[in-house]
C-alpha cells in the first residue's frame, strides 16, 4: 500500500478501514485534559508543547519495557524494498546522531524510474524529546540488519528511524491548503488517535461517534491550540497491525513554542514552523509520500540502498 490516504469509515486514516492509522507517541502538543477521556497532545508518547509532562496515557499506565515488547526483526540493508522504490516524493530528516532532537529536513520529488530533484531548501525541524529509534516501517521491523541504534518504543519520547509513508492530511480548517492534491479531512470535536496499548483501536484515528470506546487515554484532533492546525500522519507501527507498546499516533505538526521564544522537543513526533508544514502538504503527491528519518551516519549508508538522494546542497 503507498499511502493512499483517508477513507471513510469508523477507522478514518490509514489505506483501509482494516488498517492502523497512526504512530506513537506521536502528538505531543500541550496536555490538554477534557473529560470524559484524558484528551493530551496527539501521540502515544504524550504531549509536550513547552515542557515534559512525563508518560501520559498508555504510556503511564503501562510502562512498556525492552523485554516486554516483541523482538524487533532486522531489514536487509542490502535491497531496496520495492515499495521504497516506488514513492514520487520524499520528506527527508536528518539529525547529527540518535540522541539529538533537532534535525533538517529536506524535500524532494521524481518521476517513476527517474532521479531525485530538490524541491525545496532545507528547514529545520524538531522531533522527540530524545532523539530517533529505530521504528516499524516500510524498511521492517525496528534496525536495519547491522546497523545499530535503539529501537523505538511507546512512551520513550524518540521519533521513528526508518522510512515510512505519509497517509492523510488533518486539518482545522473546512476546507485543504490551496493546491493540495493529497486527501484531506477536516478535524471535529470527536477525532481522535488511540494510545492505549490495551484497546482495540491502538495506533489508529477514529469517530468516538462511531464507536464503543474501549480505551482509558487518547489525543484528540480538534485542539485548543494550534499545534494541530495542519498534521500528516505518519504510517508508522500500522502494518500489517499496530504491535502493542511500538508507539502510537506518530505526526507532522506545527511546532510548539515557548513563552521564551525556543521550540519545545516532542513526545515522538516531527514538528516545524506551519509555513513549511503547509508547503509540503501542498507539494505532496495524491500518493506514493514517503517519509525517511535517520542519523546522518545512518543516511549516508543507506543512501545507495535504499535508492535515496545524497544528502547535502
Amino acid at each position: 500500500m503507498r499511502g493512499a490516504g483517508l477513507v471513510a469509515g469508523v477507522v478514518v486514516c490509514g489505506a483501509s478501514m482494516a488498517s492502523a492509522c497512526g504512530g506513537s507517541d506521536g502528538s505531543e502538543a500541550a496536555d490538554a485534559t477534557s473529560p470524559p477521556i484524558d484528551a493530551r497532545a496527539m501521540g502515544g508518547d504524550g504531549g509536550e508543547p513547552g515542557g515534559d509532562a512525563g508518560p501520559s496515557g498508555a504510556d503511564a499506565a503501562t510502562d512498556a519495557g525492552p523485554d516486554e515488547l516483541p523482538d524487533a526483526t532486522a531489514s536487509d540493508a542490502g535491497a531496496t524494498p520495492s515499495s521504497i522504490r516506488e514513492a514520487r516524493y520524499l520528506v527527508a530528516v536528518r539529525t547529527p546522531d540518535w540522541d539529538t532532537a533537532q534535525g533538517t529536513l529536506a524535500r524532494y520529488r521524481r518521476d517513476v524510474g527517474g532521479a531525485w530533484t530538490r524541491d525545496a531548501d532545507d528547514v529545520p525541524i524538531v522531533l522527540g524529546r530524545n532523539g530517533l529509534g529505530w521504528g516499524r516501517g516500510l524498511h521492517g521491523d525496528g534496525a536495519v540488519a547491522g546497523m545499530d541504534g535503539p529501537v523505538k518504543m511507546e512512551g520513550d519520547r524518540r521519533s521513528p528511524a526508518g522510512a515510512f509513508w505519509l497517509d492523510g492530511v488533518y486539518g482545522y480548517a473546512s476546507d485543504a491548503p490551496e493546491g493540495t492534491r493529497t486527501p484531506y479531512m477536516a478535524m471535529t470535536p470527536t477525532l481522535q488517535c488511540i494510545e492505549d496499548v490495551d484497546s482495540a483501536y491502538y495506533n489508529r484515528v477514529v469517530d468516538r461517534a462511531l464507536v464503543m470506546p474501549d480505551w482509558d487515554s487518547t489525543d484528540l484532533l480538534l485542539r485548543m491550540d494550534g499545534l494541530y492546525e495542519l498534521i500528516v500522519f505518519v504510517r508508522h507501527n500500522t502494518d500489517p497491525m499496530p504491535v502493542p507498546g511500538a508507539g502510537s499516533c506518530i505526526l507532522l505538526h506545527v511546532a510548539s513554542i515557548g513563552t521564551d521564544g525556543a521550540v519545545a522537543p516532542t513526545a515522538g513526533c516531527t514538528s516545524m514552523a506551519f509555513p513549511d508544514l503547509q508547503a509540503i502538504v501542498r507539494a505532496m503527491e495524491p500518493e506514493a509520500n514517503l517519509l525517511v528519518q535517520l542519523p546522518d551516519d545512518a543516511y549516508a549508508e543507506l543512501t545507495d540502498a535504499w535508492d535515496l538522494p545524497a544528502a547535502g546542497p
